[in-house]
């Protein structure tokens, strides 16, 4: 028997796992860190109070964070599911939607989504009290948004 050809990888255990959890951190950082944001500049505009402000290195982090979920988020936009044979039965509609991809990945993309939105009413609404990365990520989030409204318009053909 000849042993089988080296692929030059080295096989850790558990290696998907400390994905999933290191992915499901970031989504729960990143929604604590601009929830808390985004809470401070609505009690800042009930209290007529100053703009909140922030570190410079909370600032990097956040926009860190926003950056990795937001290519994920635009990414996830952009592809088409493959048609695939569906199993039936209640366990199968269950997981379903998450065929193919990882229940983290999907927390974070559907937690950017809601974040964003938070983001962009945030900085709409409260203009003034609304700190730069508050309105960065609602400006790159609304951006996604033209971009995939677009999509469906070039879709439109005259009859």
């Amino acid at each position: 028997m000849q042993p089988e050809p080296s692929t030059g990888e080295t096989i850790v255990g558990g290696m998907r796992t400390l994905r999933e959890l290191l992915v499901l951190g970031l989504v729960v950082a990143f929604v604590v860190v601009y929830g808390t944001f985004i809470w401070e500049i609505w009690e800042a505009r009930a209290d007529n109070a100053a703009a909140p402000r922030y570190s410079d290195g909370l600032v990097a982090f956040a926009g860190s964070l926003a950056g990795v979920l937001g290519s994920a988020f635009a990414i996830a936009l952009g592809i088409a599911k493959p048609a695939v044979d569906q199993p039936t039965g209640r366990l199968a509609r269950i997981k379903r939607p998450f065929a193919g991809i990882s229940l983290s990945i999907t927390l974070g993309i559907w937690a950017y989504a809601l974040v964003g939105g938070a983001a962009a009413a945030t900085a709409l609404v409260n203009l003034e009290e609304t700190p730069d990365p508050i309105k960065a990520l609602s400006s790159v989030f609304l951006g996604y948004l033209l971009a995939v409204a677009s999509t469906a318009f070039r879709a439109a053909r005259p009859a």
